[in-house]
């Protein structure tokens, strides 16, 4: 049940960021005409890619929700794992990104930051990076499973041919 509800809620994690992000490319994009440049690139693939990742979510909720894993086939999800993967790469990159960002803002001036600043570039950081931890870890466990669904089904099939055969 635990995961179920942790599905549940990065789901909505996921498209809170995805919507932020696509909110930020409105913003920058159709009011503010600002072309695509390397500093605008982040928006656009944290917009895309949440999205998808949003989908990938609902379309692997129902894997949390069976007790038994037996007649769910994960290969058909192929591209959005890749898609998630991406996202999850995506997330930490900004927050790499930020880093240099903050480190460049004050790279010339004493290291005098308010707390109200401090505080903000911790959030800014480790909220994507946490997410990021939450979406892998989420991923490590969806792929364990689909190794010991088939581990499970090989010796099934044994279990069967022996079972025939001694009859």
């Amino acid at each position: 049940m635990f995961g179920f509800v942790q599905k549940i809620i990065l789901s909505i994690i996921t498209l809170g960021i995805a919507g932020l992000f696509l909110f930020a490319c409105y913003f920058l994009f159709i009011e503010e005409s600002r072309g695509v440049n390397f500093n605008n690139i982040f928006p656009i693939l944290l917009a895309v890619f949440g999205s998808v990742s949003f989908v990938f979510h609902l379309k692997t909720i129902r894997f949390y929700k069976t007790q038994s894993l037996q007649n769910l086939n994960f290969d058909n999800h192929k591209v959005f794992w890749g898609l998630n993967l991406a996202f999850i790469i995506t997330l930490v990159l900004l927050a790499i990104f930020f880093i240099y960002q903050f480190s460049t803002m004050y790279a010339g001036q004493p290291y005098n930051m308010e707390e109200d600043m401090l505080l903000g570039f911790f959030i800014v950081i480790l909220v994507p990076v946490l997410v990021s931890v939450w979406l892998f870890l989420d991923i490590r466990f969806l792929y364990r499973n689909k190794l010991r669904l088939e581990r499970k089904e090989k010796l099934d099939a044994i279990d069967n041919i022996k079972g025939t055969r001694n009859s």
